[in-house]
């Protein structure tokens, strides 16, 4: 039986309520009150079908895209979510949960039951470098449960980053090659069955293959001092996008109005943009199994496709 891994967020829960978050609801009250819809947007240019602007798209998804595994190409959840939220009071913490469940259900996937077991862990504290390197050095297994094996992680130097990074908001996903019954598809090293490989249902050809990445967990860990200045929906919003899909944490998408610019501009996204939200619902109606090759080009065209459609409808 392969185990889906639970340490971690025991770990971070007995770690992170700790942590004092003083000061941190009254300063989030006031970021709140701030009008954001004055905010100015970075604008895209390009013309409906242009060759400019599949460009400026082929650009973004370049960009941002971070998928661990290059045989297999963009992960996504294909099962349901249950998302945890703690250091934050009760409202907040409740609010994120509820933001982060939408939008997902945006896009097909459903929630599990109430008292569920986390599969999405978001954790605030008031020193995010700190935390994260402690459960890094306590619990290393627990960020690479399978070792690297068949790119479930991103590896040892992107973990050495996710302990060291100086950003407001760190993340770490888990990925699992599984073919197209759901059945792991790579021989994992917690396997009691050491000498057992899996047996994969499905064919090749030129174009597809027979397994897929999918998301099987997502930690992320927020620093309280460097997100003060922004309220409660720029947050949710945010972390919705880098738990739903697989964003690198080293991308400067700068140029794009995205939610992702939301700790590098002085003029913030309000929330998810039409452009986060053609990224996002690309990702989940793409052909899954193609080559990663033909899936990027898919994420491409269905994004122009969505944009022109937004600029039929103004």
């Amino acid at each position: 039986m392969y185990r889906h891994p639970t340490v971690i967020p025991l770990l971070l829960h007995s770690v992170m309520f700790a942590l004092s978050l003083t000061g941190f609801a009254a300063a989030q009250t006031a970021a709140d009150e701030r009008d954001v819809q004055d905010a100015e947007t970075i604008v895209v240019t390009g013309t409906k079908g242009s060759d400019t602007l599949r460009e400026t798209i082929t650009d973004f998804v370049a960009e941002v895209g971070d998928p661990p595994s290059a045989n297999y190409g963009y992960a996504r959840w294909n099962r349901n979510l249950c998302v945890s939220v703690a250091s934050l009071p009760e409202d907040p913490a409740q609010y994120i949960v509820n933001r982060i469940s939408e939008v997902a259900e945006g896009l097909g996937l459903g929630a599990r039951e109430a008292g569920c077991a986390p599969n999405i862990t978001v954790v605030f504290t008031n020193d995010g470098a700190k935390l994260a390197s402690r459960l890094v050095e306590t619990s290393p297994r627990a960020f690479r449960p399978y070792g690297g094996v068949g790119g479930t992680t991103q590896g040892l130097h992107a973990l050495n980053e996710f302990a060291t990074s100086a950003e407001p908001v760190r993340w770490w996903l888990l990925t699992m090659p599984v073919d197209r019954a759901g059945m792991v598809a790579v021989r994992l090293q917690d396997n009691s069955d050491q000498g057992a490989y899996p047996t994969i249902q499905g064919s090749n050809s030129r174009i597809s293959h027979s397994v897929r990445d999918d998301l099987w967990g997502a930690y992320v860990i927020v620093d309280v001092s460097k997100v003060r200045q922004f309220n409660w929906t720029q947050i949710a919003d945010y972390l919705a996008m880098v738990v739903l899909v697989q964003i690198d944490p080293a991308a400067t998408p700068a140029g794009f109005d995205s939610i992702l610019n939301l700790f590098d501009t002085t003029t913030p996204a309000a929330g998810l943009t039409e452009w986060d939200k053609s990224y996002l619902h690309a990702v989940y109606e793409m052909a899954q199994y193609r080559l990663p090759r033909t899936q990027k080009s898919e994420l491409v065209s269905r994004m122009l496709r969505a944009q022109d459609a937004a600029a039929d409808g103004e």
